[in-house]
């Protein structure tokens, strides 16, 4: 048998190779170990390194969506961790007292990302410079005098009396709902819309932009990416390019100066304006108005409907608050005051916050301006650095078992109905599905009078079976995980399979709804 020595003249030199491409696989894992591990001041938060180099948060982002920054709560040993992610630092929070701390922190925006710009935006676009100055502070301004309290009063009755006009066109006889998701989502879709756009509502008068809307909102993850839209998602792409055109159209001939238009439309439009060459324009812009309108308030409110009708017993317990609030007028003038929903009929607005606090999957976003720390409930304090990004997974709030107990991932109707004062402050800290300080949610107070005005007089009015008569397997569809795109879970399959029948209420079928806030008939503005 020869021994090595005797082997091939050659064997030096494979070893040789062997050795260079070792060496060279040896450096390439520092490398990329070395741009997973970007140079971090020691006071900030502790790094959580990818699991693959480089692209592993990345890959995690797209495989889970708003989920990994949850996940990554798992890895961290702290209440926050600093996430090396796309070339830079991302703060990522889970702790209730370091959430509300970022909430007050001045230093913390959410200014910076209230702009959308598409990546396909075309000539007419906004000049980076101005997004990044004028545009984006001016659209704050415009979003809080546009969601004042008369302009929602406003906004609440336009969508109000569309609301109960198409309830009230339902006949005496049963009917059929063979998607109830479906249903509620179109139907609320065009409430929302008429508050937006008045009488000129390009999505009434094109109903195939309903359609639209939605299956956009579902590509959206993937169009975010902009890898190839064309081939990736290219029927969100398309839907996509058919709003930005009806909405163009909107724009360019002005109908947001219409006086029944929302003041949050025309106002955003006006600063648009400033700094684009078109009005079509406008409608590339735009869509994002449309889509935050839509995207997280209606599949609130499914979850809302479908929690209370799969339960008739809950059912008949709102109606017995309900009428101690409206009276024995059915037949006549019924009157609700969305003022005083949540003193006199508690349960109700617990349900309405319980379906918040299941399907809300929100990551608050905030950027961090200029150098700053924020404690946590121990005394700890992390440095935040300029230019850095924070990212908040507010379902990890919504689902901290010291808060919300061991059966939080049921819905309970009277969750937020009792408490005592130690178990309500936390919960107080826990619940933020909204976000917090000073860039709270601006369109909150508009879908609690939309979602609560469409629950009130639909429970009042209807009569709800299971399509199939099953009771006992009648229970709401499956949820999806939140996308990177939502702040909301939708049901699965679009919430396929979860058919109804409804049926008006004897001695309910010619009610007159009116609905009031700081005392004004909101049908009547």
């Amino acid at each position: 048998m020869s021994s090595l020595a005797d082997a091939s003249p050659s064997f030096p030199f494979q070893m040789n190779k062997l050795f260079i491409t070792a060496a060279v696989i040896v450096l390439i894992g520092l490398l990329l170990n070395y741009l997973s591990s970007p140079s971090t001041d020691p006071r900030e938060p502790p790094l959580v390194k990818p699991r693959i180099p480089v692209i592993g948060h990345l890959v995690g982002l797209i495989r889970y969506q708003n989920e990994y920054f949850t996940r990554l709560g798992k890895r961290a040993s702290k209440g926050i961790c600093s996430v090396p992610l796309f070339g830079s630092i991302t703060y990522v929070m889970w702790d209730s007292n370091l959430i509300q701390s970022a909430f007050r922190n001045k230093d913390l925006s959410f200014v910076p990302f209230i702009v959308y710009v598409p990546r396909e935006v075309d000539q007419g676009g906004v000049p980076e410079k101005d997004q990044d100055t004028n545009l984006r502070l001016e659209f704050a301004k415009a979003m809080t005098e546009g969601m004042a309290r008369d302009r929602i009063s406003q906004m609440n009755g336009t969508a109000l009396k569309y609301i109960t006009k198409e309830l009230g066109a339902f006949g005496d006889g049963e009917s059929v709902i063979d998607n109830a998701y479906v249903w509620v989502r179109n139907l609320m879709t065009v409430a929302t819309t008429e508050a937006l756009y008045g009488s000129a509502n390009p999505l009434r008068e094109q109903p195939s932009l309903v359609y639209d809307l939605w299956r956009f909102d579902e590509d959206l993850p993937t169009l975010l990416l902009g890898l190839f839209p064309s081939y990736t998602a290219p029927e969100g792409l398309e839907a996509r390019h058919r709003l930005e055109h009806a909405l163009g159209e909107y724009y360019h001939n002005k109908k947001d100066a219409n006086s029944d238009v929302s003041a949050v439309t025309h106002q955003r439009a006006n600063v648009i304006r400033k700094f684009v060459t078109t009005g079509r324009t406008i409608g590339v812009h735009e869509l994002a108005l449309l889509h935050v309108s839509t995207s997280n308030s209606i599949p609130t409110l499914f979850w809302f409907f479908a929690h209370i009708v799969t339960r008739p017993a809950l059912v008949e317990r709102i109606r017995d608050e309900l009428m101690r609030m409206v009276g024995d007028n059915a037949g006549g003038t019924v009157t609700i005051n969305l003022d005083v929903l949540t003193e006199e009929c508690p349960l109700i607005v617990s349900c309405y916050r319980e379906a918040i606090r299941i399907s809300n999957g929100a990551v608050s976003n905030r950027e961090v301006l200029a150098d700053t720390t924020i404690q946590d409930g121990e005394g700890r304090s992390y440095l935040l650095k300029a230019g850095n990004s924070v990212r908040i997974p507010l379902d990890h709030l919504h689902k901290d078992t010291e808060a919300w107990g061991h059966d939080l991932a049921q819905f309970s109707s009277d969750r937020f109905l009792q408490a005592d004062a130690a178990k309500a402050k936390l919960r107080r800290t826990s619940y933020a599905p909204f976000g917090g300080g000073k860039h709270l949610c601006p369109g909150r107070n508009f879908a609690f009078g939309e979602n609560l005005g469409f629950m009130v007089s639909f429970i009042l009015s209807f009569d709800v079976a299971p399509q199939d008569g099953n009771w006992e397997a009648f229970v709401p569809p499956k949820m999806d995980k939140c996308t990177a795109a939502d702040a909301v879970c939708k049901p699965a399959h679009n919430g396929a399979g979860f058919g109804i029948r409804i049926k008006r209420r004897e001695g309910w079928e010619s009610t007159t709804w009116k609905f009031t806030s700081g005392g004004v008939d909101l049908l009547n503005l």
